[in-house]
């Protein structure tokens, strides 16, 4: 019984450094995803255009959430709106597909190398291995440019820009935002439907105002040119 008593305090002495050590480690990469700010749920390539997002100030003209400020963009669910094509010509010429756009071109991201250095430094706990994670990422994304007839370095700095771009989702804020919009849209449809009947006079008494047709050009300009072109000749979106 003595015997066994030192024994089973070294067992215990022994688990007790086995749980203190794995806590520290869990507390330090919880510590280290903190202090860079970098959502590590999203891929480690986004992750870096994360990195670039930030470092190049895009923050400061741009938020993740709702924002009621005019002078603010919203990325709010930006992921998987676009396909990274439509991002890659935003980024080189923001006016190409947003008219009204007044961010800066980044076309000099193009030239910039996606470093192993800097990715060892900038991304939590990243290792040789997130190293080789985020080159086959990276070729990848090369690859689907290719077939939009995009050439580029599969190291270029805008590959993981974009991937960071088509990764930021929708907050809850949003949903519920896009839930309420459905809604009323739908009610709208049900209204439509009951005036169908006295559709092609009502489009007819409208079409002939030129002041709606200038109104309607100016709507056009704002919210349909990114999908659909300035001429309406199609881009992401079909040719009106």
């Amino acid at each position: 019984m003595y015997l066994k008593l030192p024994i089973i305090l070294f067992i215990v002495f022994v688990f007790s450094l086995l749980v203190s050590s794995f806590t520290k480690k869990h507390n330090l990469a919880a510590a280290n995803a903190k202090d860079s700010h970098i959502d590590t749920t999203i891929s480690y390539l986004a992750m870096y255009g994360a990195y670039i997002f930030k470092r190049e100030n895009c923050t400061s003209c741009n938020v993740l959430n709702q924002s009621k400020e005019t002078e603010i963009v919203s990325l709010d669910g930006l992921g998987g709106k676009y396909p990274d094509s439509w991002h890659y010509h935003h980024l080189m010429n923001p006016e190409s597909m947003v008219a009204t756009s007044t961010m800066p071109s980044y076309k000099y991201l193009e030239g910039r190398m996606v470093e192993k250095n800097s990715v060892l430094n900038n991304i939590p706990n990243a290792s040789e291995e997130i190293w080789n994670q985020i080159r086959n990422e990276s070729k990848k994304m090369k690859a689907d440019l290719s077939a939009d007839h995009i050439t580029i370095n599969a190291q270029s700095e805008i590959i993981a820009l974009l991937a960071y771009l088509n990764s930021i989702p929708e907050t809850n804020e949003l949903k519920s935002i896009l839930k309420i919009e459905n809604d009323r849209i739908a009610i709208e449809y049900r209204i439509k439907d009951s005036m169908w009947k006295n559709a092609e006079s009502l489009i007819l008494t409208i079409a002939s105002d030129k002041s709606n047709i200038k109104a309607g050009s100016s709507l056009f300009s704002h919210y349909c040119t990114p999908c659909h072109g300035t001429q309406g000749d199609g881009i992401i979106g079909p040719n009106l």
